[in-house]
């Protein structure tokens, strides 16, 4: 049975949503696949909601999009 870690630490989850983030801005198809990957897997928890509304996570998400869209079919 899995069990579920909850970070509490502010500040230590704001590192990792600026890295994921990042890596989300790479252009490396592979590497943002795993940090969208890497989001649906850490921050699955509601407890969570706050800090990604607070970084605009989802916003970016939405604007991404299209751009992910074009790398898709750039990478063919």
């Amino acid at each position: 049975m899995p069990h579920v870690f909850i970070c509490s630490d502010a500040e230590v989850m704001s590192e990792v949503i600026r890295l994921l983030i990042d890596s989300c801005q790479s252009g490396d198809l592979v590497l943002i696949a795993a940090a969208l990957d890497a989001f649906y897997d850490i921050f699955s928890e509601e407890v969570y909601n706050e800090q990604l509304l607070e970084h605009g996570v989802i916003q970016q998400m939405a604007q991404g999009a299209a751009s992910l869209h074009q790398i898709y079919v750039n990478s063919k």
